[in-house]
């Protein structure tokens, strides 16, 4: 079986597979299409509204994943004839991951596609440049080693540049490990907060702004319930209330910290009497509305917590 024939196999695998599991879900396609794609992910799925890590458009990110994958395809095209396939192999999948998108997404939107989520195979395309990458370096680093072995002979030692890379590695994944603990750092920063909540009945129900802390380290470091979050529910038969749990929240609006801290007692109550929510965290610097008919539970320098 040639690489183009092993390679529409796998993918017409991943469509069967995609379909066959499907959730039974009664969403129509322009229902799921406007929670899953515009309302909730389209910096995900809608490439004119792709976002970006840095300051620079996503274009500049694509652009320079290109040119990594491309620049082997040169090395590679007379000296290794089967990495030279595999190469453009990625390169194709790559760039249909991003056209695809736009093609059955954004332009002409089908639900098969739109539960696929081709764009989010963009990530494999880091993978494939450090394949490539380091077939080239492990032979450049193949003529550098050699004096190095030439000498490390003499004790029987042989120094492999798959071997040498995997030191270099290892040793930086290791240092990001040590320094790198959210945990930690989260409660470093948030001592008393975190004591706060750590201290709540297992089963309460937190709503909090959107920001860099809330809502996720209420679920991942102290193990409590969020009303609704950033995470999602990739299941079709909840797509619906979470739609509507989140604009209960944080409405429709782009600025969902402002529309949250707006919100009053009474929106507060309204909520409680559909769903279980116990206790809000509200930012102290922006929050509108004084709740004088409740006490809060915990009044920090950030942030202030009411139990409802």
């Amino acid at each position: 079986m040639g690489y183009w024939q092993l390679y529409f196999k796998v993918f017409d695998l991943f469509i069967v597979l995609k379909l066959f599991f499907s959730s039974g879900s009664d969403l129509s396609a322009s229902e799921l299409f406007k929670i899953y794609v515009v309302d909730r992910h389209a910096h995900h799925y809608l490439p004119s509204q792709f976002a970006s890590l840095t300051k620079l458009s996503w274009y500049w990110s694509y652009f320079l994943i290109n040119i990594l994958l491309l620049i082997p395809i040169i090395l590679f095209a007379k000296k290794r004839k089967k990495i030279f396939y595999v190469n453009m192999l990625f390169i194709l999948s790559f760039n249909f991951s991003v056209i695809g998108q736009y093609l059955f997404v954004e332009l002409f939107p089908i639900k098969e596609f739109v539960l696929l989520g081709m764009s989010r195979f963009t990530m494999f395309g880091y993978w494939m440049i450090a394949i490539l990458w380091t077939i080239i370096l492990s032979e450049l680093l193949n003529r550098k080693l050699k004096n190095i072995n030439t000498f490390l002979k003499k004790f029987n030692v042989n120094l492999s540049p798959a071997f040498f890379a995997a030191i270099i590695i290892s040793i930086f994944i290791a240092l990001i490990i040590i320094k790198d603990n959210p945990k930690k750092t989260h409660i470093a920063h948030n001592n008393k907060l975190s004591n706060f909540i750590s201290k709540t009945d297992k089963n309460a129900v937190f709503a909090a702004p959107l920001n860099n802390i809330f809502p996720e380290t209420i679920q991942l470091i102290h193990k409590r319930s969020v009303f609704v979050g950033n995470t999602f529910p990739f299941n079709e038969k909840y797509f619906k209330e979470y739609n509507n749990r989140r604009k209960a929240l944080y409405g429709s609006s782009k600025n969902k910290s402002i529309y949250f801290h707006k919100l009053s007692l009474k929106d507060f109550k309204e909520i409680q009497k559909k769903y279980k929510l116990d206790y809000v965290i509200f930012d102290k610097n922006k929050i509108k509305n004084k709740f004088t008919k409740v006490e809060a539970v915990y009044n920090g320098d950030k942030y202030i917590i009411y139990k409802l």
